[in-house]
């Protein structure tokens, strides 16, 4: 099982709702991302759009969760500077080192 995310924007006033596919794995899981796109435009009625971001790249099976758990930070520190989502803030990041940061967080909450 790989680990990857998605965010919907959903920008008002616009016909067509953006889903970002974003896959440490390099697109392993485009073709899922692309169904459950069609499948969630169907249930809302709206026109969605799929569309795979290029991020950090994993290079082992077992970390799809430290960057899934990255992206979303990184996402959400973006959006509450900038007010909104942008393309490259997945880009250029790097979590490799984020495992050892994630484990003192996860300490702290004990």
């Amino acid at each position: 099982k790989q680990w990857y995310q998605r965010r919907v924007a959903i920008t008002a006033g616009k016909e067509t709702i953006v889903v970002y596919h974003i896959d440490s794995a390099n697109s392993f899981n485009s073709s899922s991302a692309k169904a459950i796109t069609t499948q969630l435009s169907v249930l809302l009625g709206k026109k969605l759009k799929c569309l795979n971001l290029c991020c950090s790249q994993q290079h082992n099976g077992y970390d799809c969760g430290v960057y899934v758990i990255y992206f979303c930070k990184q996402i959400v520190k973006h959006y509450q500077l900038k007010g909104v989502f942008g393309a490259k803030t997945v880009q250029n990041s790097l979590p490799t080192a984020y495992r050892s940061d994630l484990l003192l967080e996860i300490k702290a909450l004990r």
